[in-house]
């Protein structure tokens, strides 16, 4: 443990870290329309990150009008080595917040009703990863991450033009990650742990959902024959570009559905995005719908990259999918997707934990990194990020043998 007078040196010398210049010229622009795509492109091609895609962003920017975004190229020796993407989000902590008297928090809903709050965020909240920052392979990540500390920190001082930034977050960190990040805290970051992402690891034995099916235990082969028997009577459909804006309205509905039963909402999707999404991401993007008597009743917004499929947004007609299982019924799906798109791993994402475990997703940890602007700013929102602390479920094992743990992408 350290004494007292090492504590405050280490203080001073973070302090002192904390205002030291890089030495990385950076360019920072409001929209990707004003980014150079050949510099971005030049590093996000080694990473290989769908969420940090030139099409990717500029889908989002086109689509999202409660959001601005912000796009950081940093450079050494006049070449491109890092980029940083940032979402700037206000939000008004009662709105934000489900059953808001019923939290851990102690300020009382008028005084946190009132608050506008303005968060940077290094990610992207729409998506779950590692989806804000990427380097070129051959830069130190101490280096680079140092370079993404000042960064922000001029970022956060030239957003005060047009309000005070109350924190900045860096979302979010697989397990894997973490070695690496020990940088962030010297700039005064706290970490949190949160819900973590339910991985399932896709057997190179399964060459179809059949392979699947066979290799877990007999209970869940019978729930997953249950499943489909219940909801035989739908009709699914892959949409394309065209479908998807013919059906913008309900699709909104059903994704609004969703959306509101959310414990925190960070940010609200667009849902006229998944069609800006089909349209740049193509083939990366698949849109699956499902019908009871011609009226959709559910989808599934679904990224493949770099051999992962990404199961981020549904949408549910919740009344629906409790008589006809349509929820579990897109679960399975996925699992049949994932095989044929030869991926290997599917990201189920951080809700509804116990039953993608039953499918044979595992848990596999995730943690954000966060800085308040000041005091205030701390005691302010310090209870709200309990809120987002992981929370207990029960493992399932629907397998015959244990299956590896995933390290996620």
């Amino acid at each position: 443990m350290k004494n007292l007078k090492e504590y405050f040196s280490d203080k001073k010398a973070n302090f002192c870290l904390r205002r030291t210049p890089v030495d990385f010229p950076m360019s920072i622009h409001d929209s990707i329309f004003q980014v150079s795509e050949k510099h971005w492109q030049q590093v996000q091609s080694t990473s290989n990150n769908l969420y940090l895609s030139y099409e990717y962003l500029k889908a989002i920017e086109l689509s999202q009008q409660n959001i601005s975004c912000r796009y950081i190229i940093f450079y050494q020796d006049k070449n491109p080595v890092a980029i940083a993407y940032v979402q700037v989000l206000n939000l008004k902590l009662a709105n934000s917040i489900r059953n808001l008297e019923c939290t851990h928090l102690n300020f009382g809903k008028e005084l946190l009703g009132g608050k506008n709050l303005k968060f940077l965020v290094c990610g992207n909240v729409f998506s779950s990863g590692e989806n804000g920052f990427a380097m070129i392979p051959s830069m130190d990540p101490e280096v680079a991450y140092n370079a993404l500390m000042n960064g922000l920190y001029r970022l956060r001082r030239a957003e005060k033009v047009l309000g005070q930034v109350s924190s900045v977050i860096l979302k979010e960190f697989w397990e894997k990650s973490y070695n690496q990040l020990a940088v962030i805290k010297k700039y005064d970051y706290r970490d949190f742990e949160i819900d973590p992402n339910l991985v399932l690891k896709i057997s190179p034995s399964w060459k179809n959902i059949n392979n699947y099916v066979d290799d877990i235990t007999k209970k869940y082969r019978k729930r997953y024959k249950d499943v489909l028997k219940k909801s035989s009577i739908l009709q699914v459909k892959e949409l394309d570009a065209a479908d998807i804006k013919s059906q913008e309205e309900v699709i909104k509905v059903l994704f609004d559905a969703v959306h509101e039963k959310a414990d925190f909402k960070f940010g609200h999707f667009d849902a006229s995005g998944f069609y800006n999404m089909k349209v740049n991401l193509k083939e990366k993007f698949i849109f699956r719908a499902y019908y009871l008597e011609e009226e959709m009743v559910g989808f599934a917004a679904l990224f493949v990259s770099n051999g992962v499929l990404d199961a981020n947004y549904v949408g549910l007609d919740y009344e629906v999918s409790k008589e006809y299982c349509v929820y579990h019924r897109m679960l399975f799906d996925f699992v049949e997707i994932a095989i044929e798109q030869q991926c290997t791993e599917l990201c189920y994402g951080r809700t509804a934990s116990e039953i993608k475990s039953s499918i044979g997703a595992v848990p596999v940890n995730m943690k954000i990194f966060m800085r308040h602007r000041n005091t205030l700013s701390n005691k302010l929102l310090k209870p709200i990020f309990k809120l987002i602390q992981p929370s207990s479920f029960e493992l399932r094992n629907p397998f015959k043998e244990e299956v590896p743990v995933p390290v996620a992408s």
